[in-house]
């Protein structure tokens, strides 16, 4: 990633920041927090942590479905050379 970055000039971009970014869209295209944190792989925190034990599979397949989306429209706007 490190080669990556250095080729497109991005000096202060990390690979956290995907994270980052995919939890800000994810969030602006209504996806429910908790179903975002799941897909980190965080684990739930207070009362849902203790009662709720569901793992929302079928939410984050629907979220990251729509990520991809966003990320293939993004890239079929590059313009080669």
């Amino acid at each position: 990633m490190k080669k990556l970055r250095e080729s497109i000039d991005i000096p202060e971009w990390r690979t956290h920041d995907f994270r980052r970014s995919l939890v800000t869209n994810l969030s602006s295209e209504g996806i429910a927090p908790h179903v975002t944190e799941k897909m980190l792989g965080h684990e739930l925190g207070g009362v849902m942590a203790v009662y709720n034990k569901h793992d929302w599979i079928d939410e984050q397949k629907e979220a990251y479905e729509l990520y991809a989306d966003k990320i293939f429209w993004h890239v079929k706007q590059l313009k080669p050379g």
